[in-house]
């Protein structure tokens, strides 16, 4: 057999056994969620029906990831700490679209501008939710995406209130800010004063740093335990931004802050505060 031929032989069969593996991860973890107490490795390989030296195998993988810990001298299997976060910042994400939704429509219907919802990840903001306005006639995105950290306006929520100011160039990484468009900010020194302006203000703003004609505001959402949970952004094409630059801001800090309060938040201004500092010289090194 050629050595072509052999290489799309295996790679047709490699595709079903990822598939396998990642179905059993899935089931595994399941199992384990879902269980009152500890399981022994046999049960869990009569579970998932495979063989107890597989089971094995992909126990120890979810051990070294900390989804699975082992409990009690006879070595049965619990849910591990990441699993349980996991769990919790699911739970949480699904609340803030909870409660944030009816916020939203107040706010697409008072403006008639496309309006976004993000949650909070570990390398940025996602889109959890968003109502877009018929007549939209900018960039939109899909419910999933994440937008550039450093141009966009979600994207500098994240690094104003989740990334500390001397973690910021570890965070963005040792090469060049990407340009995406004429507008993008890419000297770091410029970005770090404006992180500091969004800490002070309470607001991010993106001026066709994204998407050419495509500008937004965003203000940040805290949860009960002051820390960052998400964001709510509001797209402005540029033909009504000059104009309702002001208002989109009012507009989304009230909302921001009507949603954080629903979360648990005694004051959306106080916890800001909390934030807030002058930019040291060191950061900006």
């Amino acid at each position: 057999m050629r050595t072509g031929k052999r290489l799309a032989v295996a790679r047709k069969a490699a595709k079903p056994e990822g598939a396998r593996t990642v179905g059993r991860v899935l089931r595994a973890l399941e199992l384990l969620a879902g269980q009152g107490g500890p399981l022994r490795l046999m049960e869990i390989a009569r579970e998932l029906g495979i063989p107890t030296s597989s089971a094995h195998a992909l126990v120890q993988q979810l051990i070294r990831f900390d989804y699975v810990k082992t409990v009690g001298e006879e070595r049965r299997y619990v849910a591990g700490p990441a699993l349980v976060l996991l769990g919790t910042r699911v739970r949480a994400g699904l609340q803030i679209v909870k409660v944030a939704r009816s916020v939203l429509e107040e706010l697409a219907a008072a403006t008639g501008e496309n309006v976004y919802l993000g949650i909070r990840q570990a390398h940025g903001i996602v889109y959890a939710d968003s109502i877009e306005a018929e007549s939209g006639v900018m960039a939109r995105f899909p419910i999933g995406s994440m937008r550039p950290l450093h141009a966009s306006s979600p994207g500098k929520v994240f690094l104003a209130f989740q990334v500390p100011p001397v973690q910021l160039d570890a965070f963005l990484g040792p090469g060049p800010l990407q340009a995406f468009t004429r507008h993008t900010i890419t000297d770091r020194v410029r970005l770090r004063q404006q992180l500091d302006q969004v800490r002070a203000r309470g607001y991010a703003v993106n001026e066709q740093e994204a998407v050419e004609g495509a500008f937004g505001v965003s203000a940040p959402i805290f949860g009960a335990d002051g820390a960052l949970a998400g964001s709510i952004t509001l797209g402005l094409p540029v033909v009504r931004y000059k104009s309702g630059r002001d208002m989109a801001i009012r507009k989304v800090t009230a909302a921001a802050t009507e949603i954080s309060r629903r979360l648990g938040v005694e004051s959306w201004s106080e916890t800001l505060r909390s934030f807030s500092r002058p930019l040291a010289a060191a950061d900006l090194r």
